[in-house]
Protein backbone atom coordinates (compact mmCIF):
# COMPACT_ATOMS: atom_id res chain seq x y z
CA UNK A 1 0.00 0.00 0.00
CA UNK A 2 1.21 3.27 -0.71
CA UNK A 3 1.75 6.04 1.56
CA UNK A 4 1.36 10.32 1.82
CA UNK A 5 2.36 10.19 4.97
CA UNK A 6 5.46 12.54 6.17
CA UNK A 7 6.52 11.22 9.49
CA UNK A 8 9.37 12.55 11.74
CA UNK A 9 11.82 10.55 14.07
CA UNK A 10 12.86 11.91 17.48
CA UNK A 11 16.36 10.69 18.35
CA UNK A 12 16.19 11.97 21.54
CA UNK A 13 12.96 9.38 22.35
CA UNK A 14 13.33 7.29 19.27
CA UNK A 15 10.18 7.57 18.46
CA UNK A 16 7.84 8.86 15.39
CA UNK A 17 5.61 10.75 14.60
CA UNK A 18 3.35 11.49 11.40
CA UNK A 19 3.31 15.58 10.88
CA UNK A 20 1.67 16.05 7.43
CA UNK A 21 1.16 14.53 3.97
CA UNK A 22 2.30 14.47 0.34
CA UNK A 23 0.03 15.80 -2.26
CA UNK A 24 -0.09 11.89 -3.49
CA UNK A 25 0.59 8.73 -2.00
CA UNK A 26 3.34 7.77 -4.01
CA UNK A 27 7.04 5.55 -3.13
CA UNK A 28 10.40 5.17 -4.75
CA UNK A 29 11.21 8.81 -5.56
CA UNK A 30 14.52 10.63 -5.01
CA UNK A 31 15.16 12.83 -2.63
CA UNK A 32 18.09 15.20 -1.91
CA UNK A 33 18.05 18.05 1.32
CA UNK A 34 19.43 21.51 0.48
CA UNK A 35 21.25 22.20 3.48
CA UNK A 36 21.98 25.96 2.29
CA UNK A 37 17.44 27.01 2.92
CA UNK A 38 16.74 23.83 4.65
CA UNK A 39 14.57 22.39 1.86
CA UNK A 40 13.64 18.79 0.46
CA UNK A 41 13.24 17.64 -2.41
CA UNK A 42 11.83 14.50 -4.16
CA UNK A 43 11.36 13.81 -7.93
CA UNK A 44 9.78 11.52 -9.55
CA UNK A 45 8.03 8.64 -8.21
CA UNK A 46 5.70 5.45 -8.20
CA UNK A 47 1.88 5.76 -7.59
CA UNK A 48 0.21 2.54 -8.01
CA UNK A 49 2.47 1.31 -10.86
CA UNK A 50 1.90 4.97 -12.34
CA UNK A 51 5.19 6.79 -12.67
CA UNK A 52 4.93 10.20 -11.66
CA UNK A 53 7.10 13.87 -12.49
CA UNK A 54 6.43 15.36 -9.59
CA UNK A 55 8.79 17.79 -8.06
CA UNK A 56 7.84 18.62 -4.80
CA UNK A 57 9.36 21.00 -2.27
CA UNK A 58 8.83 19.97 1.58
CA UNK A 59 9.89 22.77 4.47
CA UNK A 60 10.41 21.16 7.75
CA UNK A 61 10.33 24.66 9.55
CA UNK A 62 6.80 25.41 8.43
CA UNK A 63 5.49 21.53 7.51
CA UNK A 64 4.46 22.78 4.48
CA UNK A 65 4.74 20.95 0.86
CA UNK A 66 3.91 22.20 -2.43
CA UNK A 67 4.61 21.58 -6.08
CA UNK A 68 7.27 23.67 -7.87
CA UNK A 69 8.04 22.25 -11.03
CA UNK A 70 8.22 18.39 -12.92
CA UNK A 71 10.41 16.37 -14.04
CA UNK A 72 11.59 15.70 -18.12
CA UNK A 73 9.86 12.22 -17.82
CA UNK A 74 7.82 10.39 -15.67
CA UNK A 75 10.19 8.38 -13.88
CA UNK A 76 10.92 6.51 -11.07
CA UNK A 77 13.78 5.05 -8.34
CA UNK A 78 15.75 8.19 -9.13
CA UNK A 79 19.33 8.80 -7.24
CA UNK A 80 19.65 11.96 -5.50
CA UNK A 81 22.32 14.11 -3.78
CA UNK A 82 22.72 17.76 -3.23
CA UNK A 83 26.23 19.52 -3.59
CA UNK A 84 26.55 22.24 -0.96
CA UNK A 85 29.20 23.56 -3.24
CA UNK A 86 27.32 24.75 -5.78
CA UNK A 87 24.21 24.38 -4.56
CA UNK A 88 22.34 21.94 -6.87
CA UNK A 89 21.02 18.93 -6.95
CA UNK A 90 22.42 16.13 -8.90
CA UNK A 91 20.38 12.85 -9.57
CA UNK A 92 21.34 9.85 -11.21
CA UNK A 93 19.68 6.54 -13.32
CA UNK A 94 15.55 5.54 -13.06
CA UNK A 95 13.22 4.41 -15.12
CA UNK A 96 10.82 5.48 -17.52
CA UNK A 97 7.54 4.18 -19.31
CA UNK A 98 9.89 4.11 -22.47
CA UNK A 99 11.19 0.61 -21.35
CA UNK A 100 14.69 1.40 -22.53
CA UNK A 101 17.20 0.34 -19.58
CA UNK A 102 19.68 3.38 -21.01
CA UNK A 103 17.55 5.54 -18.97
CA UNK A 104 19.60 3.92 -15.85
CA UNK A 105 22.53 5.53 -17.12
CA UNK A 106 20.91 9.17 -16.96
CA UNK A 107 22.27 12.29 -15.05
CA UNK A 108 20.12 14.99 -14.34
CA UNK A 109 20.96 18.60 -12.60
CA UNK A 110 18.18 20.31 -10.58
CA UNK A 111 18.25 24.11 -9.85
CA UNK A 112 16.58 25.15 -6.68
CA UNK A 113 16.76 28.86 -7.72
CA UNK A 114 15.42 28.29 -10.38
CA UNK A 115 13.53 25.12 -9.93
CA UNK A 116 14.63 23.82 -13.15
CA UNK A 117 16.19 20.35 -14.16
CA UNK A 118 18.32 19.89 -17.02
CA UNK A 119 20.06 16.42 -18.75
CA UNK A 120 23.77 16.43 -18.74
CA UNK A 121 25.54 15.02 -21.70
CA UNK A 122 27.58 12.85 -18.86
CA UNK A 123 26.93 9.36 -18.73
CA UNK A 124 27.06 6.57 -15.91
CA UNK A 125 29.85 4.08 -16.79
CA UNK A 126 27.15 0.79 -16.56
CA UNK A 127 23.62 0.38 -15.98
CA UNK A 128 22.48 1.42 -11.90
CA UNK A 129 19.32 -0.37 -11.27
CA UNK A 130 18.83 1.29 -9.15
CA UNK A 131 21.74 3.34 -7.27
CA UNK A 132 22.32 4.98 -3.75
CA UNK A 133 24.73 8.38 -3.87
CA UNK A 134 26.55 10.03 -1.20
CA UNK A 135 28.48 12.93 -1.70
CA UNK A 136 32.53 13.35 -0.04
CA UNK A 137 34.76 16.34 -1.04
CA UNK A 138 32.78 17.87 -3.44
CA UNK A 139 32.29 14.72 -5.67
CA UNK A 140 29.07 12.10 -5.78
CA UNK A 141 30.32 8.28 -5.39
CA UNK A 142 27.08 6.04 -7.18
CA UNK A 143 26.85 2.79 -5.81
CA UNK A 144 25.36 0.52 -7.59
CA UNK A 145 24.35 -3.35 -8.61
CA UNK A 146 26.89 -3.84 -11.68
CA UNK A 147 29.04 -5.86 -10.06
CA UNK A 148 28.80 -3.78 -6.74
CA UNK A 149 29.98 -1.36 -8.41
CA UNK A 150 31.00 2.04 -7.53
CA UNK A 151 31.51 5.67 -10.15
CA UNK A 152 33.19 8.97 -9.20
CA UNK A 153 30.87 12.32 -10.71
CA UNK A 154 32.65 15.34 -10.81
CA UNK A 155 29.99 17.72 -10.74
CA UNK A 156 32.79 20.72 -11.84
CA UNK A 157 33.75 19.07 -15.08
CA UNK A 158 31.01 16.91 -15.23
CA UNK A 159 33.21 14.12 -15.62
CA UNK A 160 32.14 10.36 -14.35
CA UNK A 161 34.20 7.77 -14.07
CA UNK A 162 34.08 3.50 -13.23
CA UNK A 163 36.24 3.75 -9.76
CA UNK A 164 36.26 -0.14 -8.43
CA UNK A 165 33.93 -2.84 -10.61
CA UNK A 166 34.00 -4.77 -7.31
CA UNK A 167 33.32 -2.33 -4.70
CA UNK A 168 30.98 -4.57 -2.63
CA UNK A 169 32.13 -8.37 -2.26
CA UNK A 170 28.58 -9.59 -3.52
CA UNK A 171 25.77 -8.03 -5.99
CA UNK A 172 23.13 -5.63 -4.18
CA UNK A 173 20.98 -3.27 -5.52
CA UNK A 174 18.42 -0.75 -3.60
CA UNK A 175 20.98 -0.44 -0.65
CA UNK A 176 21.22 2.35 1.09
CA UNK A 177 24.72 4.39 1.67
CA UNK A 178 26.26 6.63 3.98
CA UNK A 179 29.17 9.15 4.28
CA UNK A 180 30.75 9.60 7.79
CA UNK A 181 33.75 12.35 6.99
CA UNK A 182 34.70 11.51 10.60
CA UNK A 183 36.04 8.08 9.88
CA UNK A 184 36.53 8.34 5.50
CA UNK A 185 34.26 5.44 5.18
CA UNK A 186 30.88 4.73 3.19
CA UNK A 187 28.87 2.18 4.81
CA UNK A 188 26.45 0.42 2.78
CA UNK A 189 23.64 -1.01 4.65
CA UNK A 190 20.99 -3.82 3.36
CA UNK A 191 19.91 -3.99 -0.08
CA UNK A 192 18.57 -6.99 -2.56
CA UNK A 193 20.61 -9.39 -4.28
CA UNK A 194 22.78 -12.70 -4.13
CA UNK A 195 22.88 -12.96 -0.95
CA UNK A 196 19.53 -12.87 -0.01
CA UNK A 197 19.58 -10.90 3.33
CA UNK A 198 19.92 -7.51 4.37
CA UNK A 199 24.09 -7.05 5.44
CA UNK A 200 26.01 -3.23 6.15
CA UNK A 201 29.49 -3.51 4.80
CA UNK A 202 32.45 -0.47 5.04
CA UNK A 203 34.24 1.09 2.56
CA UNK A 204 37.30 3.19 2.79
Amino acid sequence: QYSSEIRRYSTRTATHSVIGHLPESMSHMGVAFDQKNQLLYTFGGNQNGTYLDLILEYNPATNRVEQIGAFPDFRSLLSAVWDPNDGQVYLFGGRNTSGNVETLRDIFQFDPSRNSVSELSSKLPLLWDPCSVIARDGRAYVVGVSGGSLSDFDPKSRGVRLVRLDALPVLLERTACVYVPKLNRIYTLGGYGQIGRASCRERV
